[in-house]
């Protein structure tokens, strides 16, 4: 009986850093090939629920963005937002994906509803973002999100050097 505890306490051991490797390979970003296996086993262990799942698909449906795979971002993101409604950076990396494939008001809407949820930091981001990268915006860095602050959103999304 002894020797069964050994080797649950060994096995759990053994899986603690699998885990934690495949978590670390889907967060990554220097690696976009990795981070999609590290998502993908992440999502086929059947050990991630709800926002934790939530969090996994939304990260391969940031690496399929940067890798041009936009239907497969979106059916990422798509599940990302069903598993948990409230995800500000799916709202926000389905905007980006919007923004690749040209559809430039769709892109600003996703990211409105992500600058919704996410609230004053988010809006202080994009005010921030949209300033220093293509200086759509001259207004106040101050979280408030206004007609000057949309106008940059679009701006920002047909400009795509932004």
């Amino acid at each position: 009986m002894r020797s069964m505890g050994l080797i649950v306490a060994m096995a759990l051991t053994w899986a603690a850093p699998a885990a934690a490797d495949i978590a670390d390979d889907c967060e990554q970003e220097d690696d976009l090939a990795l981070r999609v296996q590290g998502c993908s086993a992440v999502i086929a262990s059947g050990n991630w629920t709800g926002n934790n799942l939530a969090w996994a698909y939304n990260n391969r449906g940031y690496a399929y963005n940067e890798t041009g795979d936009y239907d497969l971002a979106l059916q990422d993101l798509a599940t990302a937002l069903e598993l948990d409604p409230q995800h500000g950076n799916a709202h926000h990396n389905r905007g980006v994906t919007y923004e690749y494939m040209g559809d430039h008001e769709r892109a600003v809407v996703e990211w409105e509803i992500a600058i919704e949820m996410q609230g004053p930091d988010r809006v202080r981001w994009w005010q921030e973002w949209t300033r220093d990268y293509g200086g759509h915006y001259q207004g106040p860095i101050d979280g408030i999100c206004t007609d000057a602050v949309r106008a940059a959103l679009l701006a920002c999304a047909i400009d795509l050097d932004c």
